[in-house]
């Protein structure tokens, strides 16, 4: 299994050959012991290089944005706002600390799981 069949196995497939194994796609010697990549972690990838770019576009729009907000702005206000209510609501007085954090989980479980339909084959359950 090389690296030029890579990305057909990243893609979901339909039908009776639907395998839901993890598969090694590149093998690396690490301490003298084999480490594959796989397709879990290439996956991860994609979407954390995803976050991190909607996060920096989301981060320009803010910074840049005008007294009365409008549009990606707006949207970005009303998702921190409802994930600070939904960790103070959960966590009392000591939620500040938190809210990155949880905010960071839940924004990455919600876009790997998302990115399963979209052919990508990692699913948090």
């Amino acid at each position: 299994m090389g690296i030029m069949n890579a990305p057909m196995m990243l893609a979901a497939s339909s039908g009776d050959d639907v395998d839901f194994m993890v598969h090694g796609l590149i093998p690396l010697k690490f301490f003298g012991h084999k480490v594959w990549i796989t397709t879990t972690h290439v996956t991860t990838l994609i979407v954390m290089v995803f976050i991190i770019v909607l996060a920096l576009i989301a981060r320009h729009a803010v910074l840049h944005g005008d007294e009365k907000p409008s549009g990606l702005q707006n949207f970005v206000e009303m998702v921190v706002e409802m994930l600070d209510n939904l960790v103070k609501g959960n966590m009392g007085r000591h939620w500040r600390p938190f809210v990155n954090y949880i905010g960071t989980i839940m924004v990455f479980i919600f876009f790997a799981n998302t990115s399963g339909l979209f052919g990508l084959r990692q699913r948090l359950r």
